[in-house]
């Protein structure tokens, strides 16, 4: 039977995340230790992991002996592993990527993200494996806001691309601020409606960018941006004529900070790396 492994050395969050996945019904789990990756008792249960679970911030972790670990072990091929981070510093996040890290939860969050991303990555293996709860009972806990500010680490290469994403995290940025200030409710209105264009507008010309140079996972991309547009008129709608409520400043604050960060570390880099590579294919071919 599959199994989700998690390492972590922080006794409160240890429990606090299995309590959070007995809470939900997901019942085939195992935790470790740092210092317990590469004994035999992990090397056994990295055999029938589904999903494994690493928090960066234990004290002494070699990423990179874990990873390896992991996928020397797994019977799985591309298990997704999945990083708990309280830096939000993109080099350590894309380091982790580059490692083969497949997503990531930054610190603080709440049961419901958890959760919502342990069934995420979960499905893309067999779910089938994994006893979860019909109904998940899921836990509201109040989180902070966050600040992101462009970086370089944010470039796909395509410049129109790079200028439309600089220009979120820029309204982003200034919500932050707002937000700080106690202004944040008054520009919530604002942030909505640039929202609503953007998804349009930007989507827009990132999807024609996808067709023009035959990019093969234009079909998944497109999902992705219909989903998130659903959300968008899922916020709008709900807003209404009334003043935003601190919670609906916090919910889209982590809302769009989450997409940000995994949309465009995670799905439009490969973009831009798809493009690198048709370019060195061409001067490969040119050359002969």
């Amino acid at each position: 039977m599959g199994r989700l492994v998690i390492i972590e050395d922080v006794e409160v969050l240890k429990l606090r995340l299995e309590k959070a996945l007995e809470d939900n019904g997901i019942i085939g789990f195992d935790t470790i230790c740092n210092h317990q990756v590469r004994t035999l008792r992990s090397n056994i249960v990295f055999k029938e992991a589904l999903l494994v679970i690493i928090d960066l911030d234990n004290q002494d972790l070699d990423l990179k002996v874990a990873v390896e670990t992991i996928r020397e072990h797994s019977f799985q091929n591309n298990i997704p592993i999945m990083v708990l981070s309280g830096n939000s510093d993109l080099t350590t996040l894309n380091r982790a990527i580059a490692l083969g890290c497949t997503d990531f939860i930054l610190k603080p969050f709440s049961n419901e993200t958890f959760i919502r991303k342990v069934v995420l990555n979960l499905s893309k293996m067999d779910p089938s494996q994994i006893k979860i709860g019909k109904e998940a009972r899921v836990q509201h806990e109040e989180e902070g806001i966050h600040m992101l500010k462009w970086n370089t680490a944010f470039e796909i290469g395509v410049q129109s691309i790079d200028d439309d994403h600089k220009k979120i995290i820029e309204h982003f940025e200034k919500l932050y601020l707002l937000m700080k200030s106690g202004q944040g409710h008054a520009y919530y209105p604002e942030f909505l409606a640039f929202l609503e264009d953007y998804v349009d507008t930007h989507f827009e010309r990132e999807e024609a960018l996808q067709r023009e140079i035959e990019y093969d996972g234009y079909d998944e991309h497109l999902h992705l941006h219909n989903e998130f547009k659903l959300k968008i008129k899922e916020l709008i709608s709900a807003h209404g004529t009334e003043e935003a409520t601190n919670n609906d400043l916090i919910r889209i604050n982590l809302f769009i900070k989450d997409w940000l960060i995994h949309h465009i570390l995670l799905t439009d880099n490969k973009i831009g790396l798809f493009i690198s590579a048709k370019k060195r294919s061409h001067q490969a071919a040119s050359t002969d």
